[in-house]
């Protein structure tokens, strides 16, 4: 659900020129490499590392306002999404209790 608000946002934003929804991570001095490590290092699998898909400009925090503002409401988490490429991370609870990652893989790039 997240994934959809986000491209659908990132979208609208190409075509109106808005500005996005979020503070990015580095105005917000989070290091989206200390967060996949630590998704990465909960992780109760060997499946395959997550890897970031760009720099701290390009992920954004969504707190409730923002989620908000992209149409998800209620949501009890926060999220870093990277608008660009579709990646959605849980930022609350970064793995499941089961140890699976709380991580919607990106879009592939051509």
């Amino acid at each position: 659900m997240i994934q959809h608000a986000v491209y659908e946002t990132y979208t609208k934003a190409n075509i109106t020129k808005e500005s996005l929804p979020g503070k990015t991570l580095l105005d917000e001095g989070i290091q989206i490499d200390e967060i996949i490590q630590e998704i990465n290092s909960k992780k109760s699998t060997e499946e395959e590392q997550i890897q970031k898909k760009g720099n701290e400009e390009d992920y954004y925090l969504l707190e409730q306002n923002e989620l908000e503002e992209i149409g998800v409401e209620n949501s009890k988490s926060t999220y870093i999404v990277n608008y660009k490429t579709g990646e959605v991370i849980n930022n609350t609870k970064l793995v499941t209790k089961t140890g699976k990652p709380l991580y919607t893989y990106s879009k592939e790039e051509n």
